[in-house]
């Protein structure tokens, strides 16, 4: 159709073909609108210390060096530099896994011959509040502190040939 219309002008008349306009902008700049910016701050923790390249570690829980004759307990506290930071007083539960070498529901140190030796964790330093393997227990962190993470090794008695005993364990840390 639009053909057909163009044939019968005359050829002496200019055709103009326009395009839809191209579209325009509401508001002519410079303008000045409103941005929001916000953040929400909630109850928590973090790490503090330990520095890079630590890899987080919490540190080392040393029963010490003792006799192969050594018989009954030992104990120890986590030694290192790490400590957990939260924000007031907050209520952590602590997770510990098995370790490298569980056996019997209890953890073990494991020696270059494999041989297994005992050792048990506790939530306090008078070690009664123990940490079942997979359990969490509450621990309370006021602010900055380090984990109340203690332990007690019990010695072979002869059973179990010198050497050095080491495990691995992963502690699990949620509020």
């Amino acid at each position: 159709m639009l053909a057909s219309l163009l044939a019968s002008l005359p050829a002496a008349l200019p055709v103009v073909l326009s395009a839809p306009a191209p579209a325009c902008a509401d508001t002519m700049l410079p303008a000045t609108r409103t941005l929001l910016v916000s953040a929400r701050i909630v109850p928590g923790c973090g790490v503090a210390g330990g520095g890079a390249g630590t890899g987080l570690a919490l540190g080392t829980l040393d029963f010490g060096t003792y006799p192969a004759v050594a018989s009954g307990q030992a104990g120890a506290a986590l030694a290192g530099a790490l400590q957990i930071e939260c924000a007031g007083a907050t209520a952590l539960r602590m997770t510990v896994d098995g370790g490298l070498h569980p056996s019997g529901g209890q953890r073990h140190l494991r020696g270059a011959a494999g041989t297994l030796v005992a050792y048990r964790l506790y939530a306090d330093a008078g070690r009664t509040r123990p940490i079942a393997i997979g359990q969490a227990v509450s621990v309370m962190v006021p602010g900055v502190a380090s984990l109340p993470l203690h332990g007690e090794l019990t010695l072979p008695g002869g059973r179990a040939p010198p050497g050095a005993y080491t495990d691995t364990a992963q502690v699990t840390l949620t509020y």
